[in-house]
């Protein structure tokens, strides 16, 4: 069955970067593309109905060169709105199977308040949604599935393997697990080499857990390379990713909305603040919620 990409784009650089990832994945998946951009409706109605038609038109010549172009069963569509819940709602009314984003410019004063555009996507949209934040070169060679075990963690995997971006990638699987006492053992000065030996005794049972997890995971363990890691969450898995070169950071989130999804979902948010490659973020199912 074809699958549905649906692209954000505002025309700049950013936005190109992603729809390049998403004609490359349309291709070799295949799926069909929908190009949306969103129009900020907190103007003049007179300026707002001209930036649709304006847009239209420029939508519609990107569309007519990647069909002839790409060969790809291509759309768009105007949105009036804001571009996070905007997008969410459109990736659900289009039944698309993948919202793909560019990266985000450079911090604002609304951004602190409110978050990114992806961010705030994430809150609303049950797509999983790709940051494309790495240079379009071929397929993802190196993904890095960020995992914590939860049924989160399995919606993850299952709609990484459903989606099929990740066919020819060598995979390393990481979990970044807490030494709740490791930090006291430090200020209550217990000897270094017994503080290793209880962190390297958690990595261990880490270990276990993640190959236990994995049991009923639908994913090859032999084919994988499993990492269990000490430390915080979102940089240990930016810095491990740098490490070994991945392009693809895969990472479930919690929660759909209001203040359970901005605490719950920080993770995923950091991590695509925070890591230099594209993520995938996927949303819980309903049996995770």
């Amino acid at each position: 069955m074809t699958k549905r990409i649906l692209v954000a784009t505002d025309f700049s650089t950013r936005s190109d970067r992603a729809l390049r990832r998403a004609i490359y994945l349309a291709k070799s998946l295949p799926a069909s593309l929908s190009l949306v951009h969103v129009i900020d409706e907190d103007q003049p109605k007179r300026l707002v109905d001209a930036q649709v038609e304006t847009t239209g038109q420029l939508l519609q010549e990107q569309v007519d060169g990647i069909r002839e172009m790409d060969g790809i069963d291509c759309d768009w569509q105007v949105i009036r709105g804001g571009p996070g819940a905007s997008l969410g709602i459109a990736a659900k009314d289009l039944g698309a199977d993948l919202l793909v984003l560019g990266p985000h410019r450079q911090q604002t004063l609304k951004d602190v308040f409110f978050g990114t555009t992806a961010e705030r996507t994430m809150r609303t949209s049950t797509a999983p949604i790709l940051t494309a934040k790495g240079v379009p070169n071929g397929s993802y060679k190196h993904v890095l599935l960020a995992i914590d075990m939860s049924d989160c963690s399995s919606d993850a995997i299952e709609v990484f393997n459903g989606l099929g971006i990740g066919r020819s990638a060598a995979i390393s699987l990481v979990h970044v697990f807490d030494a709740a006492a490791a930090t006291m053992m430090t200020r209550t000065a217990v000897a270094r080499e017994e503080i290793s030996d209880y962190v390297n005794d958690e990595k261990r049972n880490a270990s276990v857990a993640l190959l236990k997890f994995l049991e009923n995971q639908p994913i090859d363990p032999g084919n994988i390379h499993i990492v269990a890691e000490h430390g915080s969450v979102a940089a240990t898995i930016a810095t491990l990713a740098a490490q070994i070169s991945a392009d693809l950071i895969v990472v479930g989130t919690r929660g759909r909305n209001g203040a359970k999804k901005l605490f719950l979902g920080s993770v995923a948010e950091k991590i695509i603040g925070e890591g230099e490659c594209d993520t995938l973020a996927v949303p819980p199912s309903e049996r995770s919620n």
